[in-house]
């Protein structure tokens, strides 16, 4: 099961999944919570916890995701488009890149990730996304 609680505790949702999901999802942009689990399957929930899709990469997983605006042009900008779900598979050993629709963080989501912001910073003084970036 997936939880989640309000930060007034005045409700909870529950999404099923298969196996467990022991690190912090992410929060990307248009309110998308992307989950991974211990027994491989990759999930997209909307902001009620509906299952938006699911996949298997047949690893386990146990860091939390990381989002970016999309696929990097040669010159460090950003193509205009889907961004990419990274994830470490701790099984496999391998760096897994997914398009996804959400380009980066929410950036009005309070805590969208693991460390908060895109600077790991773990600090509510620092906005979530780092000026310049995913425009």
């Amino acid at each position: 099961m997936f939880n989640r609680l309000s930060t007034t505790l005045s409700y909870r949702y529950t999404a099923p999944t298969v196996g467990l999901v022991s690190a912090t999802p992410a929060v990307g942009a248009g309110a998308v919570i992307y989950a991974a689990s211990n027994a491989g399957y990759v999930y997209a929930f909307d902001n009620t916890l509906n299952e938006l899709w699911k996949i298997s990469l047949g690893t386990s997983f146990d860091t939390s995701p990381a989002l970016d605006c999309g696929p990097r042009l040669a010159d460090g900008g950003v193509n205009p488009g889907p961004g990419t779900l990274y994830l470490a598979g701790t099984g496999s050993g391998a760096l897994y890149a997914i398009i996804v629709d959400s380009r980066g963080l929410d950036p009005t989501a309070p805590w969208p990730r693991f460390q908060r912001d895109t600077r790991n910073t773990g600090s509510v003084e620092t906005p979530v996304i780092a000026s310049g970036t995913c425009q």
